[in-house]
């Protein structure tokens, strides 16, 4: 599947503008600064400016999420991907 294609598969995908996305294969290449808007499902914590905001992926998104990115995901998320059992999907 190819790179937007996999990004496209995220709900969030028209309104995202995150620098940082976990379905992508090669953030470990892409600049975060701590002011950057941050995907709602590797918000970790809640401070009052992402109150609200932290949100659970559905199983479309969990199951094409690169392993190495899992690691990105908020607490909720990788308990969510624990209890569908996917494993390694991608490389």
């Amino acid at each position: 599947m190819k790179m937007i294609n996999l990004i496209k598969t995220c709900p969030k995908f028209d309104n995202c503008s995150a620098s940082l996305c976990p379905l992508d294969e090669d953030t470990d290449k892409r600049v975060y600064y701590s002011e950057d808007i941050r995907c709602p499902f590797t918000i970790k914590s809640k401070n009052k400016s992402e109150k609200g905001i932290r949100t659970i992926a559905p199983d479309n998104v969990l199951k094409v999420i690169f392993k190495k990115n899992q690691r990105m995901l908020n607490t909720r998320n990788l308990n969510k991907l624990d209890k569908i059992n996917i494993g390694v999907i991608r490389k």
